[in-house]
């Protein structure tokens, strides 16, 4: 997943490491392990084939998409690249 970042919007994504668990705000019961993380920049050959590879759609499309969301504090140089695997949520 790429996602956007700033001062406070998602900084914690910086710190992720390989193994970390996070849980998704989509679905209550998916937690995600980070495989791989890393900081792309926008304008690059790689943000577009990610975006693409993804999403299915250019990065300007949906970096645009984003910005909209996540409005004034986000960095708009760079997005996080977060490669994980799905894991279900361990019962009780």
């Amino acid at each position: 997943m790429l996602i956007p970042y700033g001062y406070f919007k998602n900084k914690w994504a910086l710190n992720l490491q390989k193994g970390d668990l996070l849980q998704t705000i989509d679905e209550s019961e998916i937690i995600i392990r980070v495989i791989e993380k890393s900081i792309v920049p926008i304008n690059s050959s790689i943000a577009q084939s990610l975006s693409l590879l993804i999403y299915n759609k250019p990065i300007e499309k949906v970096f645009d998409a984003m910005f909209r969301n996540w409005k004034y504090d986000i960095q708009k140089k760079n997005v996080i690249l977060i490669v994980y695997e799905r894991t279900e949520k361990e019962q009780d």
